[in-house]
């Protein structure tokens, strides 16, 4: 074989990597191509190591709305914000802090003792949600409202109650806010509010 041939082909690999689709973090886990260990860090990130097996570079992609569950019970589920990209390429592992909501208003806060197990999005509402243009850029408790109400069927009372218990904004009219800009946030998602009791 000459060494042009030998050289094409090399560059074809490269090239082939280069353009190779991010790996999802759920398949990656379930087909072996990943190792990962979340967990708990407060009511709005997951932390964790993110690993691959083999030694092929890899991008790994966390789609909005990834879920993770406390692996203990009686803790808060949580689910990520926006798409995330993580870089295997030059390295074989990376450490991670996740952007989330909680999906289990009125449960307890995850640790780092807790180990969280990521699961892909149970709910294409929540998806669509946490997958809007920007929305790591709007006030979290505004999506967290709108998390709350989609993934709960949250009551306006109970939500308001959350909300009044923010360190230094609690008030009725910073949840009057939030709860407004999370009705905005759900049309933008195709959803109608009011058919969640949050916005009745």
């Amino acid at each position: 074989m000459s060494t042009r041939i030998l050289l094409a082909a090399a560059l074809l690999l490269l090239a082939s990597l280069c353009l190779a689709e991010p790996v999802d973090l759920i398949a990656g886990l379930n087909s072996g191509q990943l190792w990962a260990e979340f967990r708990g860090a407060g009511d709005r990130t997951v932390t964790g190591t993110v690993g691959r097996t083999g030694d092929a570079p890899l991008d790994v992609s966390i789609p909005a709305g990834t879920q993770f569950w406390a692996q203990a019970g009686g803790r808060q589920g949580q689910s990520t914000f926006g798409n995330r990209q993580i870089g295997l390429n030059d390295v074989k592992v990376a450490q991670v802090s996740l952007h989330t909501c909680c999906t289990n208003l009125g449960l307890p806060e995850a640790g780092p003792a807790d180990v969280m197990v990521p699961v892909a999005c149970p709910d294409t509402r929540l998806a669509r949600l946490l997958g809007l243009p920007g929305i790591e850029g709007q006030p979290h408790m505004a999506v967290q409202a709108a998390v709350w109400a989609v993934a709960n069927d949250s009551r306006r009372a109970e939500v308001w109650r959350a909300l009044r218990q923010e360190p230094a904004v609690g008030s009725a009219t910073f949840a009057n806010e939030m709860v407004t800009l999370g009705a905005d946030l759900m049309r933008q998602a195709g959803l109608t509010p009011e058919s969640f009791r949050l916005f009745r």
